[in-house]
């Protein structure tokens, strides 16, 4: 398929170095407690009870997805009948796979059929050329391919690792925040102020002026028993239900949103890990509605109705753009004695999910916590400076987190296109030596020739 061959190599077509041809079974012919493996289109084998054919051979989707991806196996198997079997390989096995990965998705299925579901023909086959070396250069270049992917693939497993190590790292760090070790050196020998004085201060200011009704729900608001936190906290910060803290938790428009307006309308998809991800948006162009539902900077976002195993996201919006948010969240309005920065940072430890897991309300397949609930629970709250210590050390550590994050992905997408460019190498004849006793692989293609004949 190159322009020019390498020195010794040769062209040939497809059809005359191995057969093509379909499996016969439906994909009802499938069972889980098979034996063998059943090749579909899927990226992954199912299971049958029997086998029809047995060999190396190579597997190729026929349709759907995954056409232009290529297997190979070795042993007894079934398969799907629009599946593709490339057998009987007059080449190295593993050579002609190599070449697949290299050439088919680019070259052999460049034209497709069909518009509901794409799908290729027998001549996607017949019009596909492979270009190859003598024998002993196959098997040099297979080996060096073997060693290399083998290598890659142990790489790429170190790098895996690297997500969830960052994970652990941050719920630690946020643990170590919340439970006031990460600013243990920080407190000794300061004069902070009481966080009960704070609160017993807003407690007078806001029932001042206040009677019937309204003075009795702030009443009973301070005169409510916190729950008790699941750690320890310094014997100078105290534990404290938000509606103590929050002057209200309001839920988003129920309005319709659309694909494009003038105001971004933040869902439960867009928060991530305490953050606000602005890259898939719905919009609104009701003035009216921004005006009702509008954030301002510091609002904390908290996701009252999701799957179990999200309900509950937390994300705070820092005033990026104007926007509105949906229903399905709950506005955190907290006084100027709670950074909302530190607040946000506490309902995404491993404490809160727990919480959210414990009161949660389960639907058939969604789970709700109200505002109400919400409300009610308990936080740990030091002093406004020691706050903002928090916040500082946590941001520090994060963005450390993050640049490890940047460099793991930047090395990622170099490993992720290695491959390629290795096999580019290897069909180039740059990847091995080239030895002269090889022979030439037009000795090779009259040998297949002869087989064919007999």
């Amino acid at each position: 398929m190159e322009n020019k061959l390498p020195k010794g190599w040769i062209n040939a077509n497809l059809l005359d170095l191995a057969e093509v041809y379909t499996g016969k079974k439906d994909a009802n012919f499938a069972n889980d407690d098979g034996e063998f493996p059943f090749f579909t289109c899927a990226f992954k084998p199912l299971l049958a009870d029997s086998y029809s054919y047995e060999g190396d051979v190579l597997i190729l989707p026929g349709n759907g997805a995954n056409v232009g991806e290529v297997f190979s196996y070795s042993g007894k198997f079934e398969a799907y009948q629009r599946t593709y079997i490339v057998d009987k390989i007059s080449l190295n096995f593993k050579y002609l796979f190599y070449y697949f990965k290299r050439f088919w998705r680019e070259k052999g299925v460049s034209e497709q059929f069909g518009s509901a579901t794409n799908y290729i023909k027998i001549g996607n086959f017949k019009n596909f050329e492979v270009s190859f070396p003598p024998r002993a250069e196959q098997d040099r270049i297979v080996a060096k391919l073997d060693t290399i992917f083998g290598q890659l693939e142990q790489i790429k497993k170190s790098l895996d690792h690297i997500p969830t190590l960052l994970k652990n790292f941050r719920q630690q760090v946020l643990t170590q925040a919340v439970t006031g070790k990460l600013t243990e050196d920080w407190r000794k020998g300061k004069e902070l102020k009481r966080p009960s004085e704070i609160i017993n201060e807003i407690y007078k200011n806001r029932s001042k002026k206040l009677k019937g009704n309204k003075l009795t729900k702030i009443q009973e608001i301070y005169n409510d028993s916190d729950s008790t936190l699941n750690f320890a906290i310094p014997s100078n910060w105290i534990k404290i239900n938000l509606d103590k803290i929050c002057t209200s938790f309001s839920y988003g428009t129920s309005s319709k949103s659309s694909n494009e307006g003038t105001y971004p309308v933040l869902r439960m998809g867009n928060m991530q890990q305490g953050k606000l991800d602005w890259s898939d948006l719905k919009f609104t162009s009701d003035s009216a509605e921004y005006e009702k539902y509008k954030l301002n900077e510091g609002d904390v976002l908290f996701n009252r109705t999701n799957s179990p195993e999200l309900v509950g996201k937390t994300s705070i919006y820092r005033g990026e753009i104007p926007a509105l948010y949906a229903g399905y969240l709950i506005k955190i309005d907290s006084m100027k004695e709670l950074n909302s920065e530190f607040l946000n940072m506490i309902l995404n430890t491993n404490y809160a999910k727990k919480w959210c897991w414990e009161v949660k309300t389960d639907g058939v397949s969604q789970s709700n916590i109200n505002a109400t609930k919400l409300s009610k629970f308990t936080i740990p709250f030091p002093s406004p400076d020691e706050q903002q210590e928090i916040v500082n050390r946590v941001a520090n550590l994060f963005a450390k987190a993050d640049a490890i994050v940047a460099h793991y992905e930047a090395l990622k997408t170099k490993i992720d296109h290695l491959p390629q460019a290795f096999l580019h190498k290897a069909f180039k004849g740059e990847l091995v030596p080239q030895l002269e006793s090889d022979g030439d692989a037009r000795e090779l293609l009259k040998e297949i020739e002869g087989l064919k004949k007999k």
